[in-house]
């Protein structure tokens, strides 16, 4: 009975994990050597935004903010 279960739940694990090792080897001048986050989601560093906009409603208020070169760490 185990080892009927067991087959089909490795090939299920097999199938979820192996796509998902490419995004975890690849290097770059500063990228980690092994990471479970993908490139894209890994954001660290000094980053500067050249123009944004925030809107958010508070208290029966809706408030605005504008930013124009910003340097964010």
């Amino acid at each position: 009975m185990k080892t009927t279960l067991l087959a089909p739940l490795l090939l299920i694990f097999t199938l979820v994990i192996i796509p998902l090792l490419p995004s975890c080897f690849r290097k770059g001048e500063d990228d980690p050597f092994v990471s479970i986050k993908s490139r894209k989601n890994r954001l660290a560093g000094k980053w500067k935004v050249t123009s944004g906009h925030k809107g958010y409603y508070s208290n029966n208020t809706f408030d605005t903010t504008n930013y124009h070169n910003s340097t964010y760490a």
